[in-house]
């Protein structure tokens, strides 16, 4: 659900499921990831790994739809470059057509 709303403003709602998932992730630390069982260090490290990169990616979402201060939208310019990359490529795809017809190997 998180990503239904990256391209508009999440609803509070949406917001406090974050939130609640966050405090599930947390919790779920606590609980069950605060010692290895009978894992391998891989799979472990692996595990820890995840939960901790959804565990900040949820912090940093909640934040920024906060509007707390210092939260940088990463990815947004990157975004647009590839919206005009994309009209342009839309507008040369007509000329590119015709070029590629004409030169149809007669040059050997």
């Amino acid at each position: 659900f998180v990503t239904e709303w990256v391209y508009r403003e999440p609803t509070e709602e949406e917001v406090e499921k974050m939130e609640d998932m966050l405090k599930q992730i947390q919790n779920t630390k606590v609980t069950h990831l605060s010692k290895q069982c009978n894992v391998d260090d891989f799979e472990w490290e692996t595990i820890n790994n995840y939960v901790k990169a959804l565990e900040d990616g949820l912090k940093a979402a909640v934040r920024a739809a906060r509007k707390e201060e210092g939260i940088e939208v990463i990815g947004q310019e990157e975004l647009e470059e590839e919206k005009e990359e994309e009209n342009e490529d839309s507008s040369d795809d007509s000329t590119d057509d015709v070029d590629d017809e004409s030169d149809n190997g007669d040059e050997l």
